[in-house]
């Protein structure tokens, strides 16, 4: 993982914190 990726995450995770409940996501970047 790129660290530019990784901070994208982290504003997604900020932004996105009502739909957290999305770990199909998480499961096709980790």
């Amino acid at each position: 993982m790129n660290i530019k990726v990784n901070i994208l995450i982290i504003k997604n995770r900020i932004k996105l914190n009502n739909l957290y409940t999305r770990p199909v996501f998480f499961e096709v970047l980790f």
